[in-house]
Order: C-alpha cells, then structure tokens, then sequence
C-alpha cells in the first residue's frame, strides 16, 4: 500500500510539471495581444531596479546550420566594402576595392534546401573597421537563423549561434558582437552581447525581453569606438524605433510600458534619445544618427548625442513633413555629413536628391541622386561619396556621387568581373 501511494505522488508531480511547461510553451508561442500606442518618453532612472538576469543561453559548440559559407582567402584593402549578393538558396559576399576599382567574390552561401514559402531568405553583414572580421547573419523563412564569423584574410568561417536573429552588428575591433533576438522562450529574446573569442559565444543579455511589444525586440545600431557603448533602437511599433545607448557592461534591464503609451527602461545606466533608423559613432564621445518619417508617423530628422557630456543636439528637420530620409552617412574630419532625401509620395521611383549639411545648420545641394539600392558611404579621407545605384538586371554600379563618376561595376548574380559578361 505505502509503494502504490508513492508512485501515486510521483505521477501527480509529473502531471503538474508537464501541465505547466505545455502551458509555458503556449503563451510563449501565441503572445497576448495589446493595442499598445504608439509610446512616449520618459526619463530613464539608473540603478533603482536590479532585475533578476535570465539565464544565459547555451549554443551548442558546433551549431548545426542551415547554409555552409565557404570562404576564399583574400586580402583586404585600405578602401574596401563588402555587398551581400544573391537569391534563392545561392548567396555571394562581395569585396569591393574602391581604390583599385574592382570587385572579389570572398564567399559563397548556400542554403541546405530552397525556400519553400514565398518569404525569401535575408542576409546581412557588419564588418570590422579593417575589414578582416565579418559578421554574417543568414534568415531563412521558418527556420533558425545562422550568426557566421567569417575572416577573410585566413580563409576561416565559422558559425556563432542559432536562434530567431533579427539584426547584428560588430564591434569596430571585431572582437564583440551584439543581436537582437526574437525567440519564442522569453529568457532568450532581447538585446545581447557577446565575446567573438570564445568558443563557445557566452552572450550577455543587456535588455531583456518586452512582452507588451512581442515579435519587436531591441535591435543593435552601433558599437562605440571602444566597444564599451552599444547604441540600440528601441521598437515603437509602425514609427520605427527609439535611439538609445547603453553599456555593454551594464546589468540586464527591462523595458516598462505603461497604459498610456509612456515607455522607459529601468535596471541600471541607459539614455534615452530621439528616434532613429541607424546610428554610427563619429568619435570616440560623438554618436551621430538619423530618422525618416512614414505613413505611419515618426519624425525625419538627425541628431548628434554627446556621451560624456549627455547632451543631445537636433541638427536637421525638414520644413514640410512629407519630406524621408533614404539614408545618411557622417563626413570623416568634418563637421558635416550627406543625407539622401525624397518625397512620401508618390509613384515608384520618386526623385532623390544628395544633400551636404553642416553642424550648424547650413546646406547646399549635390544633386539628382540616381536609382538608390540602400547603400550610402564616405571613402576614409573624406574626399569621396559612394553610392550603390543599379545598373542594369546584370550588374550594379558604385558611384562617386559628389561627381557623378561610376567607381565599380560589379555583376549581381555573378561571372565576369565585367569586363567580361556577368551571368
């Protein structure tokens, strides 16, 4: 009688155990709906709450990925940038030598199986500031996410992690790296950072999960100069995201939302800035960054963010609202920087214009921008503009917009390097 009672206790337990994880699982999968506002902002307190850390994930040493990347060993020059090419299951990681005008296929992707559904595979990459680390992120419809670190000048590559990865970007060093995660367990999504040198990654959780804004988590921008700031964006629904910056060393933080829209981020040191759709540090205390507006609202405008003295300095808003920002890039040794500009509305292809503007408020107009494919940088000294503008359906073209001069042609889906035909 007393064994029956016994086993009798052991299935009870095990009843309750199973009950609760199916439970968990369930409301981790199909995430209470909110009708949430769009939220406003509010002073940030540091140190008032301490959070319990959630637990930090353990990949496995030798995650199993969905697409192999094999890496040609190639030098990389002074004036290089690198471009993600391709469709379907076959991806190539393009090196451009800007100053020798030529184009080097450094890697090849390709998928394990072909899409199945009609979302399409995405890859991204961040690059060190000498280009010899290279962070790869490959997005496959349903499956898994793959974080890559490749390292052409060895000829290495070699995968991170796994997990719902939205967005990733590395330090200038290359020797961190930073996500945003969208995992269904709630210990996992969130704004985390993590060490490229050790095997495996052990990442820190800096912002943990926000459950009134599931499916949105914060995404990395920008690593300071000494790796030791992360500026992120912070979702606020359709208007984009809010800037904020935050120590990689800080301890984990929560996001608090209240009913009113009011948002803040509580658990230790952040600062809370003005919305922005990318961000870069243009000194070792200077974080410039950008926003456009949207049919769903927001502000365009830059701003400049000084770390140590904490303040926050708008530089340009558009007289009219119905002007967007299709991207912004900072002038190395200057004190000005190049916006691309367009009108909300209307057609397919609205008429683009390159703009210089100043610190203190001043302007002058480039020109006609051409076809803009997302791409806008400075070359080191200054002296250049480069800008991604398509060709044809075979190849691409940089162009030097502040002369109007084609730099590189690269073919999109492969053969040459032109001249010879692209495929």
């Amino acid at each position: 009688m007393g064994l029956r009672l016994v086993w009798l206790a052991v299935l009870v337990a095990v009843a309750i155990v199973s009950g609760a994880t199916t439970y968990g699982a369930l409301a981790a999968r199909f995430p209470r709906a909110t009708g949430t506002p769009v939220p406003s902002i509010a002073a940030s307190p540091s140190g008032t709450v301490t959070p319990t850390a959630s637990p930090t994930p353990s990949p496995s040493p030798t995650p199993t990925p969905d697409a192999t990347v094999d890496v040609t060993k190639t030098a990389v020059p002074a004036e290089f940038h690198y471009l993600v090419l391709g469709t379907g299951n076959a991806f190539r990681v393009v090196l451009l030598d800007l100053g020798a005008r030529t184009s080097t296929d450094v890697a090849s992707v390709r998928l394990a199986t072909a899409p199945s559904t009609a979302a399409q595979p995405s890859l991204s990459i961040s690059a060190s500031a000498d280009g010899r680390v290279v962070l790869l992120a490959v997005r496959i419809p349903e499956r898994p996410a793959t974080l890559f670190v490749l390292r052409p000048t060895t000829g290495e590559s070699q995968p991170v992690l796994q997990g719902e990865i939205v967005s990733a970007v590395v330090s200038r060093d290359g020797s961190t790296f930073a996500i945003g995660r969208n995992d269904q367990d709630p210990s996992l999504t969130g704004l985390w950072v993590g060490s490229l040198g050790d095997r495996p990654p052990s990442p820190h959780r800096l912002i943990a999960d926000d459950p009134l804004f599931a499916g949105s988590p914060p995404v990395p921008l920008a690593f300071s100069f000494d790796g030791g700031q992360l500026a992120f964006g912070l979702p606020l629904g359709d208007p984009g995201y809010q800037a904020g910056l935050v120590p990689v060393s800080t301890p984990e933080l929560r996001v608090e939302r209240s009913a009113s829209g009011t948002i803040r981020v509580v658990g230790g040191e952040v600062s809370l800035l003005n919305g922005a759709a990318a961000a870069e540090f243009i000194s070792p205390t200077q974080l410039f960054a950008w926003n456009s507006r949207t049919a769903f609202g927001g502000v365009t405008s830059t701003f400049a963010y000084d770390v140590a003295t904490k303040q926050l300095a708008t530089l340009y808003r558009p007289a009219t609202e119905d002007v967007q920002i299709a991207a912004a890039a900072w002038r190395p040794g200057k004190d000005e920087y190049a916006t691309i500009e367009q009108p909300m509305c209307c057609g397919a292809s609205p008429t683009r214009t390159a703009w210089i503007r100043a610190r203190d408020g001043s302007a002058r107009k480039i020109g006609d921008a051409g076809p803009f494919a997302g791409d806008l940088w400075w070359s080191r000294d200054g002296t250049q503009l480069f800008e991604r503008q398509g060709a044809d359906d075979a190849t691409g073209v940089i162009v030097d917009i502040l002369t109007g001069r084609g730099v590189v042609v690269f073919c999109l889906r492969g053969g040459g390097p032109p001249p010879n035909p692209c495929t």
